[in-house]
């Protein structure tokens, strides 16, 4: 990472002008590896170190002022946003990469990869609207500068006229991914899921099943087997409640498998599992099924999910005609589901105490607030007072002073005619 803000940083400051085409080969070059690394971390789920990495780039970034570096080092920062799921800032650096993406250095090729990412983190916040126009922008890019990323762009229309319920549409570009699906071969597991939905959706299931065992036998699985044991238990669950119980009994089964040999027995597995052989006629193994969940409800730490599952064991065991054990499960099922209200009371209460423990604190805030108003206008009317006093009295001070003036002036006077002999003003002569 030090090495390559240190490369970057002596590019910008130490290069000579004659070496500016070389420059913009190694910056380049900087995007690539920039690109590379966190793509790396991304799929080793370090998203902290990809954090990290990229924001000790950040000054690299500001000082050389390449649209290229800056577009993509702003889009990697908005996939790690869009995973902490922090929407406000997210929102303001799309903002920017929107407007660094009209810049002279971009490239249509790299226009058209910020048009997939950009449509992609749209489509997470879902702001589908949006992200039609973009994508809609992506796959026209693609038949102009890269006909490869019409996989992806492809798929991107199709998820979206999915969300819209557009089926035509939905069925329109799911077909023109699969045409382009060898280009991009990690895409296939996901273009096959949708058709799996697509189908399914459409009651179809011969060709749901076709398609979702066409996803299952992508390599991305085989790193990953919890993620398809459940993925492969959701769908044998829906394929049961559909109706194709055998599929969905066949599902169920090798996902119980996977979570087998992790060493995971979770109480849920084993009551779809029960509820499945039970539509089966299959009491044996429902009755077996369900005490075994029975047993694994103590790994339970949610009290809703607990609930859940003391109802579900409770329809079981009324269903195959044990009524005994179905009233201790409703039992359990309603003890469970008081001590779930005593937690919720107790958090609500906790709440509620903190909430009004705020809001007398902001009311202490706001009385100080309004007492050092208060007091501060006493002051400057006090302050006024004073100054008014002061006025007033050396009005009266200089009024007093003129008067005593006056009077002096006159006293003179009268002296001064007394001793010539004159008659003062409006006085006769004698």
């Amino acid at each position: 990472m030090k090495k390559l803000v240190l490369f970057a940083t002596v590019l910008t400051c130490c290069m000579p002008s004659k070496k500016r085409a070389s420059s913009t080969a190694q910056l380049d070059t900087l995007v690539v590896n920039m690109v590379d690394r966190v793509n790396a971390y991304y799929l080793s789920n370090q998203i902290d170190s990809a954090k990290a990495y990229l924001l000790g780039l950040s000054d690299t970034v500001k000082q050389v002022h390449y649209d290229r570096l800056t577009l993509h080092w702003l889009m990697n920062r908005a996939q790690v946003l869009n995973y902490e799921n922090k929407p406000d800032s997210l929102v303001a650096l799309l903002d920017s990469a929107v407007a660094v993406s009209k810049g002279k250095q971009i490239t249509k090729r790299d226009l058209l990869n910020f048009y997939v990412e950009y449509n992609g983190i749209l489509s997470n916040l879902d702001q589908v609207d949006s992200a039609l126009v973009i994508a809609n922008q992506a796959f026209m890019l693609a038949k102009q500068v890269d006909t490869n990323r019409l996989t992806q762009t492809s798929l991107d229309l199709a998820n979206i006229y999915q969300k819209l319920d557009d089926r035509s549409n939905t069925q329109k570009y799911l077909t023109q991914a699969w045409k382009y699906a060898d280009r991009e071969p990690e895409l296939k597991r996901y273009i096959a899921d949708l058709f799996c939905e697509y189908y399914y959706a459409a009651g179809k299931f011969d060709s749901s099943v076709y398609y979702l065992n066409l996803a299952l036998q992508d390599t991305f699985w085989t790193k990953r087997p919890y993620e398809l044991a459940k993925y492969m238990e959701g769908s044998g669950v829906l394929m049961t409640e559909k109706g194709n119980l055998q599929q969905g009994m066949k599902f169920q089964l090798r996902s119980k498998s996977i979570l087998d040999s992790l060493g995971i027995h979770n109480a849920f597995t084993y009551l779809n599992l029960a509820e499945t052989f039970l539509k089966l006629k299959q009491y044996n193994k429902t009755i077996a099924l369900t005490d075994s969940a029975r047993i694994l409800l103590g790994q339970e730490n949610d009290p809703n999910e607990v609930r859940q599952l003391w109802y579900g064991i409770a329809d079981i065991y009324k269903k195959i005609g044990d009524y005994k054990k179905a009233n201790i499960a409703l039992d359990s099922a309603y003890t469970s589901y008081a001590t779930e209200r005593d937690s919720s009371l107790l958090k609500y209460a906790r709440d509620l105490e903190a909430k009004y423990a705020a809001r007398e604190k902001d009311q202490r805030i706001i009385t100080l607030a309004l007492k050092n108003k208060v007091s501060l206008q006493v002051q400057n009317q006090q302050l006024l007072i004073i100054i008014v006093l002061i006025i007033a009295s050396l009005a009266t001070l200089l009024a007093a002073i003129l008067f005593w003036r006056r009077r002096k002036l006159q006293q003179m006077l009268r002296e001064y005619y007394l001793l010539c002999g004159c008659a003062g003003p409006g006085e006769a002569k004698r």
